[in-house]
């Protein structure tokens, strides 16, 4: 499940993610009225440590929502824990586009000031 949180950064939205999530998830997330893209420069995804999904099915919906933004500029930044930086290299999403970056969250900070670059 995703919620929508208050971010620090102004343009930006924090945005959790629980339990269990699917790819239809991350489009619904999008769609939501209260998550009006025009508006952001981008999204940060932090991976909360319950999360028992799979980071492919985050991923797989990630690059369908990119391409019907159609924004080249709208970034998303996905922070997790550290114990599963590996699985998340499985997906390539961080390899595939300049749009996405994804760390551990000792490395939120940084993220976070490259999603306001």
């Amino acid at each position: 499940m995703f919620h929508v949180e208050t971010s620090s950064v102004s343009d930006i939205q924090a945005i959790r993610a629980t339990g269990t999530i699917l790819a239809s998830d991350v489009r619904k997330l999008f769609e939501r009225s209260d998550l009006d893209t025009s508006a952001l420069k981008g999204v940060a995804i932090v991976i909360d440590p319950d999360f028992d999904g799979y980071l492919a099915e985050i991923a797989t919906g990630l690059r369908k929502e990119l391409h019907r933004l159609g924004r080249t500029d709208f970034k998303i930044a996905l922070i997790m824990p550290e114990t599963m930086m590996k699985e998340v290299a499985l997906t390539r999403l961080a390899n595939e586009t300049a749009q996405v970056r994804v760390c551990a969250e000792a490395a939120e900070a940084d993220a976070m000031a490259w999603l306001v670059e």
